[in-house]
């Protein structure tokens, strides 16, 4: 609903260098900021009144936003996200500038292709499998457990090869070399399309 966070950064000419050499610490250079603590005093807000765990104005936000007591708010887990919306730029105003297009806009717009109408009429009499295949882990590595690069879209077809194996007759030895070979494969990937 409203931006509570900021990752801040330090100011290009208080380091010239930051461009070139600097590595960050995704532990100690990324943390979020909640408050100043002269905001917070300025406000009557207490400097901490939370958990050992948990910053008390945190917690009070987060009780007004679920409408319950922070008293019972035990624990949680957040994912601190970019609350700017998405527009469209460019002199001409053929771009859109937005945060996450990857993965989000590919993806929604492979499900909403496969859910049409008229896609789901020309499913009812086709015999080929239709699959979308979205992964995870995109940033750090396809090879990971579910990324692209993984077995998962391989398990994924031996699997319904013994489904349909154990439903449908003469089923060719071929059958998943033979499906890969006469598949539409795209990867979609916004970022790079510039």
């Amino acid at each position: 609903k409203r931006p509570i966070m900021r990752i801040p950064s330090l100011a290009i000419h208080l380091d010239r260098e930051a461009t070139e050499n600097f590595k960050y610490n995704k532990e100690g250079n990324l943390i979020p900021v909640l408050a100043s603590e002269m905001q917070a005093r300025l406000g009557g807000k207490p400097a901490d009144s939370g958990t050992a765990a948990h910053h008390g104005l945190l917690l009070e936000l987060l009780a007004r936003e679920l409408n319950v007591d922070a008293k019972n708010i035990r624990d949680f887990e957040l994912d601190v996200c970019d609350t700017q919306p998405a527009v469209i730029g460019g002199a001409l105003e053929e771009w859109i500038f937005s945060p996450r297009l990857d993965n989000l806009l590919s993806s929604f717009c492979a499900i909403e292709a496969l859910a049409s109408d008229e896609v789901a009429k020309s499913l009812a009499s086709s015999t080929d499998v239709h699959v979308v295949a979205l992964f995870d882990n995109e940033e750090v590595g396809s090879s990971s457990a579910a990324g692209a690069a993984s077995s998962l879209l391989k398990d994924f077809f031996n699997r319904f090869n013994e489904v349909v194996r154990e439903n449908v007759k003469n089923v060719p030895a071929d059958f998943v070399e033979s499906s890969l070979a006469r598949s539409f494969v795209v990867s979609a990937d916004m970022s790079h399309g510039v």
